[in-house]
């Protein structure tokens, strides 16, 4: 579903561009969203990021292009599909998808002295629309658990914002940073696409209405999240749809440009950038292997990706001291072919799976034998297991809510509470963990403890010594 939001994104930045533009515009900007390589890396993660910032752009861009439209059907019919996508933006990520979309339409109404067109956004059957399709499921949830708003409301929005008890502090230029590598390979074009598309600066501002809104939105966007004492990656993925098409109209306008000027800065920039991830790449990835945190089955890939994205910055290098006005698509084949090695690529940064050792324990596992995650909850742990599993030492703050509320006691323990299950010889025990943290485990349980099973990157203990045959 990740990955169909956002290709969704990139058809949606397209007809927007190709609407209030033309087709070199909408094109142009769907390809430098696409190939970004946050956007592209972000639509690989099973997570809510993606569809919930697809539907709030896609809302956002149905609101700037109707009110480019004449009064009628067409019109009306873009501001409604407005309505319904922030009310499936609310269904998917809360009342953010309300709140962050309401302050920049409310910026690019006061920044351009444009009040009069809050006449034409039927706001009254819009709020009708939104409430149809969002309230309901937030009253019966509200009516079934009366701690819920609380949680919901108060803390996933509120509290998180404005306090670090998530511990997801970062600095105030995290995002900036965050973008700057995200954005590649197009970030380089963007200081030059902002001085191009906004000639004739502030006094022209209602004549350039759609890219002051896109710069409101990716402004605010931005600054709002950078506020914010909770970060983390991919909170910033809704600002891209709007650089992209800040940067494809760029494109747009250069290329039909009686003087053109060159892009030959931007190409020797990528190819710098890009021969030092190839660099970084060979160099990181046996460091990686000897931590173990490198899955064994994408060794292969590291040797040959280098290459690759070595030959494509050595490339467009080349295209920079040969050509004057190398085009956009040398740029892009080579961003896409870089999102081709994206998925193997991303093993490096992804832990390695728990399945394999897993695999093992269910030929031995019992009905009646327990089994607990140690130091960390293993997500995929019970799904392969196909049982429910208790956790030691490891209580993240999204379970914290629902213990508060039930007693699981006897699922989420302490290690002085888990040491009375351990000893109980009468129920065969087993305890996951990672091979880091096995010399911490013998030291704390304070009891006999049998390693079973063990790879490269995970141990398994039991209470009891296995029957060998």
């Amino acid at each position: 579903w990740p990955a169909a939001f956002g290709i969704l994104g990139c058809l949606a930045v397209y007809l927007a561009g190709k609407t209030l533009y033309n087709k070199s515009t909408g094109f142009y900007a769907a390809i430098i969203l696409g190939t970004s390589v946050l956007y592209f890396a972000m639509s690989q993660l099973i997570i809510l990021d993606m569809t919930f910032s697809v539907l709030m752009s896609s809302a956002l861009l149905c609101f700037v292009v109707g009110q480019r439209e004449a009064a009628g059907a067409r019109q009306r019919n873009l501001f409604y599909a407005f309505y319904a996508l922030i009310a499936l933006a609310v269904m998917t990520k809360g009342i953010l998808a309300i709140m962050l979309p309401g302050a920049i339409i409310f910026l690019w109404f006061a920044l351009l002295n444009q009040w009069e067109k809050l006449r034409r956004i039927y706001l009254v059957s819009g709020i009708i629309i939104v409430l149809t399709i969002a309230l309901p499921w937030h009253l019966l949830v509200s009516s079934r658990h009366h701690e819920w708003f609380d949680f919901y409301i108060i803390h996933e929005h509120f509290q998180r914002y404005l306090s670090d008890g998530s511990h997801r502090t970062q600095p105030f230029w995290f995002f900036i940073a965050v973008l700057l590598v995200g954005l590649l390979p197009w970030i380089c074009f963007l200081p030059k696409a902002l001085k191009t598309v906004f000639q004739g600066g502030w006094k022209s501002r209602k004549e350039h209405s759609e890219i002051w809104f896109f710069l409101i939105w990716a402004a605010f966007a931005l600054l709002f999240f950078s506020v914010s004492k909770s970060k983390l990656i991919p909170y910033i993925i809704p600002v891209f749809p709007p650089l992209a098409l800040i940067i494809g109209r760029f494109w747009t306008v250069n290329e039909e440009s009686a003087h053109p000027s060159p892009h030959t800065w931007g190409y020797r920039v990528n190819g710098i950038v890009f021969l030092i991830i190839a660099l970084g790449l060979y160099i990181a990835a046996p460091i990686q292997q000897q931590s173990g945190k490198l899955n064994e089955n994408f060794s292969p890939w590291v040797l040959p990706s280098s290459l690759i994205i070595g030959m494509i910055g050595v490339q467009w290098l080349w295209r920079a001291r040969k050509n004057r006005r190398p085009g956009i698509w040398p740029l892009a084949i080579g961003a896409a072919g870089l999102a081709v090695l994206a998925n193997p690529l991303m093993a490096l940064f992804q832990p390695p799976s728990i399945k394999p050792i897993v695999t093992q324990l269910q030929r031995e596992l019992k009905t009646a034998d327990l089994v607990f995650s140690y130091e960390e909850y293993f997500h995929d742990l019970p799904l392969y297991l196909g049982k429910t599993v208790g956790v030691v030492d490891a209580i993240h703050e999204e379970q914290s809510f629902g213990l508060e509320w039930e007693d699981h006691t006897d699922r989420y323990m302490k290690m002085n509470s888990f040491r009375g299950v351990w000893r109980n010889k009468t129920t065969r025990t087993f305890a996951v963990m990672k091979k880091k943290e096995v010399t911490r485990f013998q030291q704390h349980i304070k009891a006999n403890a049998y390693e079973v099973f063990s790879d490269v990157n995970f141990s398994i203990f039991s209470n009891t010594s296995l029957d060998k045959p």
